[in-house]
């Protein structure tokens, strides 16, 4: 094999391999950014297969539905003060039935 053809073979493997490194860390990112993902609790339901309602901060429903469970999860006493911390700071973007900036950016966008 000539010299110019084992050069131009070590470049396209070196190109290789650079393609094979980079997904590779793409593939380890996803899989992070996965179990990330699943370690909510939708995630859990998810892999436990079981049917669950996502209610989106937007919906003219959402402080009424997060009320209800507030109350039902003190009423069995796993409601957390990080629990509580959440629902005052996603309450704070309810005025009126709606939803609205916050001065701090939280909020409607």
């Amino acid at each position: 094999m000539s010299k110019q053809r084992k050069n131009q073979n070590a470049e396209q493997r070196a190109i290789i391999e650079e393609h094979q490194r980079k997904i590779k860390q793409d593939l380890m990112r996803d899989s992070a950014e996965l179990k990330r993902l699943l370690n909510t609790r939708a995630g859990s339901l998810l892999a436990k297969g079981k049917p669950f309602v996502v209610v989106a901060i937007d919906e003219p429903y959402y402080a009424e539905v997060y009320r209800m469970i507030r109350a039902e999860e003190k009423r069995k006493g796993s409601w957390t003060q990080g629990d509580e911390a959440a629902y005052w700071n996603a309450m704070s973007c309810w005025a009126d039935g709606e939803w609205v900036k916050r001065r701090d950016g939280g909020g409607k966008k």
